[in-house]
């Protein structure tokens, strides 16, 4: 069995790497039709930062949410794809 391992960011609150008027920037990270993941942008001190948080098991005793902070929104993105593709070689 063959699954095309597509994942599709949307943009949330603002389109653009800055947040939008009220201090809101997400991503929300997409598996077909399923919401996979959640990544926020955060700053403080003029340090920024990508919370990521999942919504899937990335083994048999994981909760099905993981938390990371990464420190750029490539990071954040590498962190997701690479727990999905764990999680898709356990379950094929």
């Amino acid at each position: 069995m063959i699954i095309e391992n597509k994942i599709i960011y949307y943009d949330r609150y603002s389109s653009k790497d800055e947040p939008d008027k009220h201090g809101r920037w997400a991503r929300q990270v997409h598996f077909k039709d399923l919401r996979i993941a959640w990544i926020t942008r955060l700053e403080y001190k003029d340090e920024i930062k990508f919370p990521v948080t999942t919504y899937f098991p990335s083994n048999g005793n994981d909760m099905p949410t993981k938390h990371k902070i990464c420190d750029n929104y490539d990071e954040a993105k590498k962190y997701v794809e690479a727990l999905w593709d764990e999680f898709i070689n356990k379950i094929l």
